[in-house]
């Protein structure tokens, strides 16, 4: 006689499912592209207004004379930290008017939190950076009088 449904279900160990379970959600929710390792998403660039790129006590001499940064996160796979790269130097092009239109004043450590298609995401540890720029044309409105 062959054993019922029950005994078969009783017989199972639910462990090696609910493991590959736990694994799929765990993977899923790491690719997902509000996590900073796995997308390529980029701040707009943030232009200073005069105030803020003035010499003074702690201001990083990037800074002085510039126009303005853009933060990328700076961890995951070495491909997509170049493709954020690109990304903000696309950025910086046209806030400044074009690819010949700017200068690298230098990169520094920053926070770069934000939002990607509605979810927020931070890079951990030492992995965000800003770009700071200088245009050397047309100069853009600061970000803090258009808000």
């Amino acid at each position: 006689m062959k054993p019922g449904l029950a005994h078969r279900l009783k017989s199972m160990n639910p462990l090696p499912s609910v493991c590959m379970v736990m694994a799929v959600i765990a993977l899923a929710g790491c690719a997902g592209t509000a996590n900073p390792v796995f997308n390529s998403s980029v701040n707009k660039p943030y232009i200073y207004s005069h105030h803020e790129n003035q010499s003074g006590i702690g201001v990083p001499r990037e800074m002085v004379g510039a126009t303005g940064e853009v933060r990328y996160c700076q961890g995951g796979l070495p491909q997509l930290i170049k493709a954020r790269q690109q990304e903000a130097y696309a950025a910086i092009a046209e806030a400044c008017g074009g690819e010949d239109k700017y200068v690298i004043r230098g990169e520094l450590m920053a926070d770069a939190s934000g939002s990607f298609m509605g979810g927020s995401f931070k890079c951990i540890g030492n992995s965000g950076r800003a770009i700071v720029f200088k245009c050397t044309g047309k100069l853009p409105m600061p970000t803090g009088a258009t808000k």
